[in-house]
């Protein structure tokens, strides 16, 4: 029915480090807000319920957030990327130098070693120059050929990764209106 599905850390096959995950939206949003205010809702207290969800939603479009910017990424294929994307999916797992869990929230792969990494940020404040350290960091436990990154925000980025952006042909900065007028276009 493609209610769930198991997800694997990018590039892994290994049957051990698999979820499985709620893939529709629909489900996704019901399971995660409905059932915690169930009781309200049987009461009539609507308000109260919708504030509850209301104050949750930022952290729950964190993921939805990446899922909107992986869409846009294969909307984009062939065309705003400089190199067509075979593959992209979600990185997690432990870094054998900081031993600590850590993620990247794309990944994609292409023809002759070509990759992508993407941190995607859905905050009230604006993306700066150590997230975009932290992804290259993060990227360096994968073999490539060609690296880009790309930093996706729902509000924007701070002078200095604008500054390193243009100063990089790597670097791809990408903004929430921009998404939105991809979508339109």
């Amino acid at each position: 029915l493609g209610i769930v599905k198991k997800e694997r850390p990018f590039g892994d096959e290994n049957a051990k480090h698999a979820i499985w995950a709620i893939c529709d939206s629909f489900f996704r949003f019901w399971y995660r807000f409905v059932p915690a205010n169930w009781s309200l809702l049987q009461a009539g207290m609507l308000d109260i319920g919708a504030e509850r969800v209301m104050r949750m939603l930022p952290d729950y479009m964190g993921r939805e957030f990446e899922r909107i910017c992986e869409q846009w990424l294969w909307r984009m294929n062939g065309h705003a990327l400089p190199f067509v994307m075979l593959e992209s999916g979600y990185w997690w797992g432990t870094d054998q130098r900081s031993r600590q869990q850590e993620e990247i929230d794309i990944v994609a792969k292409g023809d002759e070693g070509a990759m992508l990494f993407c941190e995607c940020k859905w905050r009230n404040e604006l993306m700066g120059i150590d997230q975009f350290d932290k992804l290259v960091w993060r990227s360096e436990r994968f073999a490539a050929l060609q690296k880009t990154y790309i930093m996706f925000s729902k509000s924007g980025f701070d002078k200095a990764l604008v500054k390193e952006a243009a100063a990089r042909k790597d670097l791809i900065l990408v903004e929430l209106q921009d998404i939105c007028a991809s979508a339109t276009a």
